[in-house]
């Protein structure tokens, strides 16, 4: 398996591999494929749901494993991969990280609001789309800087696409940067509406005439 390129949407959090000492519940694995200016990846993605919800980002050079409350608002965030080994953790209005990245210790706070933090968009935004809300605010760490974005995403139309040779009825979930900077940059996300699960990303991560990345659905991963 190709290493899978963490994005500014922090795709990073659609991947899962096993999750150890998490106790018994719901479980949620599938395969996708990223296509980006003729580069192409397979990787796979899944869900733990019990008392909270995990999901964890398995690549060969990379493990990101998130731990949100079942309304998607993520608490902890672990990433590891050549150039970085670092915790995010929220405590009340800030995120603290810990950890090393590009051969440096890093250790530092950084101050939010009270918007929650959505770091896998994957399930978060299904959440998001449950609560029927149009739209939702929330924080983001961008990862190549660690750096917490404010964004929005708004439910568009209902609509269907075709994923995986198969045509499936999906709502659209566009996200945006917030304020003065929502005109600079977007992407759009589908989710199945029968029952949530991610079907498609696209956008465009970099200046203009930069590939579009698009992601979508193959497969389910085998477990066993």
């Amino acid at each position: 398996m190709k290493k899978l390129a963490i994005t500014f949407c922090c795709l990073s959090a659609l991947v899962l591999g096993g999750v150890a000492g998490v106790g018994a519940g719901t479980e949620e694995h599938y395969m996708y494929t990223e296509n980006n200016g003729g580069k192409h990846y397979v990787f796979a993605w899944g869900l733990l749901l019990s008392e909270y919800a995990t999901v964890v980002s398995e690549s060969d050079n990379e493990r990101s494993v998130n731990n949100c409350r079942l309304n998607g608002e993520t608490t902890r965030w672990e990433i590891k991969k050549t150039d970085m080994d670092m915790v995010a953790v929220r405590q009340e209005k800030t995120i603290v990280f810990r950890g090393k990245m590009q051969g440096r210790a890093v250790e530092q706070t950084i101050a939010i609001d009270g918007l929650p933090w959505y770091q896998p968009l994957s399930f978060s935004l299904r959440n998001f789309l449950q609560s029927k809300k149009d739209s939702v605010d929330f924080w983001m760490i961008r990862p190549d800087k660690l750096e917490p974005v404010k964004m929005r995403a708004t439910r568009q139309s209902s609509e269907k696409i075709e994923v995986n040779k198969r045509e499936e009825i999906a709502v659209r979930v566009e996200v945006r940067l917030t304020g003065l900077l929502a005109g600079l940059w977007s992407c759009q996300y589908w989710f199945r509406q029968e029952d949530g699960v991610f079907l498609k990303y696209e956008g465009v991560h970099g200046p203009p005439g930069t590939p579009k990345t698009v992601i979508q659905l193959s497969g389910r991963q085998k477990t066993g």
